[in-house]
């Protein structure tokens, strides 16, 4: 229904021109929104594996070397950034710097994650000590789509106002 959806309000898109522009603005979103959560869902991939420093985790389509550790100093936290290279069945490379922040005041340990965005998928990694050991637990997804669930709540949200602007407009 959502296939549906989306190739009807494309073709009032083209029919109608901008009759009753709010709402096809809204199904489209609606549509789209369904379409890259479905695909979002079926598509995503993920790689959770312990790796030290200078080791490298293969998969089927990926594999993921943990080049090295760089610990900074900030005026409320102290950061340690993992440098990582992601090279895909492909050869295509990428390079990943999560990091986990050390807060002072109350001592609070939270991991940062390193995010690669583009028009059809997010890759992040995200990694966490393995307390007494030189170890890290790394963390490697890739969300096909995200952007577009995000963009079609842009556009349900234009479409919302265009329809309280054209209501008061009367």
């Amino acid at each position: 229904s959502a296939f549906y959806l989306f190739f009807t309000t494309v073709r009032n898109f083209f029919s109608k021109g901008l009759q009753d522009i709010q709402q096809n603005i809204a199904h489209f979103g609606f549509s789209l929104l369904i379409l890259s959560i479905l695909f979002n869902n079926i598509l995503s991939s993920e790689i959770i594996a312990n790796l030290k420093v200078g080791e490298e985790f293969h998969s089927k389509k990926n594999s993921i070397f943990f080049e090295k550790i760089e610990k900074n100093i900030n005026s409320n936290f102290n950061s340690i950034v993992g440098h990582f290279k992601i090279k895909d069945n492909e050869g295509n490379e990428i390079y990943l710097t999560p990091e986990l922040r050390i807060y002072n005041q109350p001592v609070t340990i939270t991991s940062e994650a390193s995010i690669k965005t583009n028009l059809i998928e997010d890759k992040f990694i995200v990694m966490n000590i393995i307390k007494d050991t030189d170890y890290f637990n790394v963390r490697y997804q890739v969300k096909p789509f995200m952007i577009w669930i995000w963009f079609s709540a842009l556009l349900l949200s234009i479409s919302g106002l265009l329809s309280l602007i054209k209501k008061y407009e009367k």
